[in-house]
């Protein structure tokens, strides 16, 4: 990020705090409302509240106030960057000056395939042995209850592996869980054919 003083800059647009409203300022310094932008919705919507909050903190706030508008309008111009994929120059309501906000070049990191696998064939395996031994352990019992069993298990882990399938490293022990779900229920039918 660099800083210029206000109007030396190399920007594509300009995010500023007119009032209470966000205003994006092109090329040929015509002030425009950031829906014309094609923005996310929510994204036009924390830039408004964003100049209001640095519209009522500009004159009275106390500096720590100050100085979070400054870093929320910031991030929002980050953001901004990133959906127009153009330089930004954020016009900071506190420092003054315009700071340019380059779109993040950064890619997303590879998949670690080798390391997620291997957490995944772990949690798969203690999966099975679990699953296994319970449904062994009730067989003796009756083997409906053992399928009951396995039946209640599935649906009681069920919603954490639909709520972990996306985070990015529980993801492998979600997968390696299902997994062991599945090769369970087969070493269970398999016991029961023989």
């Amino acid at each position: 990020m660099t800083r210029h003083r206000r109007g030396v800059t190399d920007a594509d647009l300009e995010l500023h705090a007119h009032g209470d409203r966000a205003v994006v300022v092109g090329s040929g310094d015509a002030a425009a409302d950031p829906e014309r932008l094609a923005l996310p919705e929510d994204l036009v919507t924390a830039l408004h509240e964003w100049a209001r909050v640095a519209q009522a903190v500009h004159d009275g706030g106390d500096r720590e106030v100050r100085l979070l508008a400054s870093s929320r309008g910031r991030q929002l111009a980050a953001r901004v960057a990133g959906h127009a994929g153009v330089v930004v120059g954020y016009a900071d309501p506190v420092e003054g000056g315009i700071e340019l906000i380059r779109p993040s070049s950064a890619t997303a990191e590879p998949t670690p395939w080798g390391t997620g696998l291997t957490i995944s064939a772990v949690a798969a395996t203690i999966a099975v042995v679990m699953l296994v031994a319970l449904a062994e352990a009730l067989s003796e019992t009756s083997r409906w209850l053992s399928a009951l069993a396995m039946v209640l298990v599935a649906a009681g882990l069920a919603p954490s592996i639909w709520l972990l399938r996306d985070v990015p490293v529980w993801r492998w022990v979600a997968y390696g869980v299902a997994a062991g779900i599945g090769c369970g229920w087969v070493v269970l039918l398999l016991s029961l054919l023989g």
